[in-house]
């Protein structure tokens, strides 16, 4: 990556010429691409694409001085608003670079690790610069799933955040634990000091003291920068185990990876797995990487694996794609020795999510990504047919979805929009967003002790709430609802106050008190102050 890529023009863009030694952008340039002039000072500027640069640019000659190129701190527990590095630390992937106005020593740099701050951008030599990091306050953590969260300490999590490592907290602070971009973790059942972490492109980590330390790697890492083997695994591996046999681990690329010591060896690309099973026994195909994986709780051979038409192609250039559609839902009854086809009518999506029944692992619900479409499913026979369960739901990308553990008939879905709640098992699902954030793009569901749900987020940080207790939130606050008989007619009338994403009410009438059928609908007004709505029953035919 030797190009030039910075021009200078000094006749108002009539001509313009090419400065040496320039290249900043690297092999992401239209993700991480950007410059800033140092007020006053024409031949002098910031570069900054994954890495950072001071350019001082003589005639067409330019000199090139690395700055904030220091590792973020690794394994030490960090409060809110800490220093993450030394000194020397800038996150890398830079989008933009400004100076304060007026002032041209201090300059802000916003990354994929937040904010950084400098306040002697002129110091000479250039290299003793110095930075600040500017996070404090900030709840932009992009969580990936799967979330790690133990079930006996509410205060022990483990994530991996995207372009910030896999980070554990301990009750006070947060330390980073695996670098690159964090991926799934997940605890062994029944036996929490053992856990497997990862990172991005199928690297997987092994820690025997609940977190505290992954000194093991168990499975190789392919995304050498800028392009390795990544394309036979997706960005984020999925990982998964079953309670039905704890020793037994899953890892899904375009095989399924199997282990049989705890998590201890899986193999490589270069052999078989460690059970034996050739790297050639593809989940559907070569380059259709896993994107999700659902397991049985009483039976570990027993998987429900979606896999991905796209992945990145290695063998010519960055920018070009592998497509073998359509994404597919495989299952595999026999830990990974052979899969079939289980997507059925299934609309042509996206399918990000399962969860299997505890009881029943015919009984599987999954979430589909993409519009237009009803975004979560139920088969009870393995996927022979499936069956919306959408009522309710918003047209946008689900992203996860929970069992409750203690009622299995309450259901938890995070999608692009919050989180809904279903009481019966799917059939309505209603919202339950209270205290989020405007748009909280939901990426996982767990529960954590002390009854709580939580939901992990890609760009908020984490949201804790209660698990839901049974009462169904309406959208609107009912005022009063009152009848009376007058002759022919029974007259109807309600108020209302702060409707808030209404669609109508229905009223329904009952000549049994069992039965009922709907005999008016009006649209809601969805009005914040108190309004009103009426109806005349004609119930002179009734008689």
């Amino acid at each position: 990556f030797t190009e030039n890529e910075v021009f200078r023009s000094t006749d108002f863009g009539a001509n313009w010429s090419a400065i040496t030694n320039s290249n900043h952008a690297a092999f992401q340039a239209w993700f991480a691409h950007c410059m800033a002039i140092y007020p006053g000072v024409s031949n002098k500027l910031y570069i900054a694409g994954v890495d950072r640069y001071v350019l001082t640019i003589s005639g067409t000659t330019g000199t090139r001085t690395g700055v904030g190129n220091a590792g973020a701190t690794m394994s030490t527990y960090l409060t809110p608003g800490a220093q993450e590095g030394s000194t020397s630390y800038v996150h890398d992937d830079v989008h933009d670079i400004q100076f304060l106005p007026g002032s041209s020593t201090t300059a802000y740099f916003a990354t994929d690790g937040g904010v950084f701050r400098t306040t002697n951008a002129g110091v000479a030599p250039i290299t003793n610069m110095t930075f600040a990091t500017c996070n404090g306050g900030l709840q932009v953590q992009q969580f990936y799933p799967t979330v790690a969260q133990s079930q006996t300490n509410a205060n022990l999590i483990m994530g991996g955040l995207q372009d910030n490592n896999v980070v554990r907290f301990n009750g006070t602070g947060w330390a980073r634990i695996i670098g690159g971009d964090g991926g799934p973790m997940m605890f062994k059942p029944g036996d929490e000091t053992l856990v497997l972490g990862s990172r991005d492109t199928r690297a997987v980590y092994q820690s025997t003291n609940s977190g505290a330390s992954f000194p093991t790697q168990v499975l190789d890492y392919l995304g050498t920068v800028p392009v390795g083997n990544d394309d036979r695994t997706s960005f984020m591996s999925p990982i998964a185990v079953s309670a039905a046999n704890p020793n037994r681990w899953y890892v899904g690329s375009d095989n399924l990876h199997v282990s049989t010591l705890t998590g201890t060896t899986f193999g490589t690309f270069s052999n078989n797995n460690a059970s034996g099973i050739p790297l050639t026994n593809y989940i559907e195909a070569r380059n259709k990487t896993a994107l999700a994986m659902g397991i049985s709780n009483t039976n570990a051979n027993k998987l429900y694996i979606s896999v991905s038409p796209f992945a990145q192609n290695v063998t010519t250039s960055t920018e070009a794609v592998y497509y073998n559609p359509p994404a597919n839902i495989r299952r595999t009854t026999n830990g990974g020795t052979s899969f079939s086809t289980v997507t059925g009518t299934l609309p042509d999506r996206l399918y990000t999510d399962f969860a299997v029944s505890p009881t029943n692992d015919d009984s599987v619900f999954v979430t589909l990504g993409g519009f237009g479409t009803t975004h979560i499913y139920v088969t009870g026979n393995g996927g022979t047919s499936w069956t919306p369960r959408g009522s309710g739901l918003p047209d946008v990308p689900f992203n996860t979805i929970l069992i409750d553990p203690v009622n299995p008939q309450i259901l938890y879905a995070g999608c692009d929009f919050g989180v809904y709640v279903s009481p019966d098992r799917g059939a309505n699902w209603y919202d339950y967003n209270n205290g989020l954030w405007d748009a909280t793009y939901v990426i996982d569901l767990v529960t954590a002790p002390g009854n709580k749900i939580r939901a992990f987020t890609h760009g908020k940080g984490i949201f804790e709430a209660d698990r839901w207790d049974g009462i169904v939130t309406l959208p609107v606050t009912l005022r009063s609802f009152k009848g009376e008989q007058k002759g022919s007619y029974n007259e109807l009338n309600w108020s209302v106050e702060q409707e808030i994403n209404m669609d109508r009410y229905e009223l329904q009438r009952s000549t049994d008190g069992q039965n009922f059928s709907v005999v008016y609908s009006v649209p809601s007004k969805n009005n914040w102050n108190p309004g009103s709505y009426g109806y005349k029953d004609n119930i002179s035919l009734l008689n």
